[in-house]
């Protein structure tokens, strides 16, 4: 339910702007954060390819946002956040603007 709230709500402020033909959206379980960063220059890469309008993370272990935003950047996205550091971390990054209400 949460990650529909914040999907929503992070292209929100576009829809205000004018119709959105498409947004690709990609969900990721990471499995322990890309292989335990073993594949994080894979994924990456992978991901700019992709070109993804937002992107959801799972198992995001061993990562600060600070990390996290520098990495989306890499993707072409200048917002990330973390949202739940405990456990297994789920984060999201985007090509848009992101505000976490809770």
């Amino acid at each position: 339910m949460y990650k529909t709230l914040l999907l929503l709500l992070a292209f929100s402020g576009q829809a205000c702007q004018g119709p959105v033909e498409t947004v690709q959206v990609i969900n990721w379980n990471t499995y322990h954060f890309f292989d335990h960063r073993a594949k994080v220059d894979q994924a990456t890469d992978w991901l700019a390819e992709q070109r993804p309008d937002l992107l959801a993370l799972q198992e995001v272990l061993h990562c600060k946002e600070v990390e996290l935003g520098e990495l989306a950047q890499k993707w072409g996205h200048e917002h990330a956040v973390m949202n739940k550091e405990n456990g297994y971390p789920v984060a999201l990054t985007s090509s848009a603007p992101i505000e976490v209400l809770e």
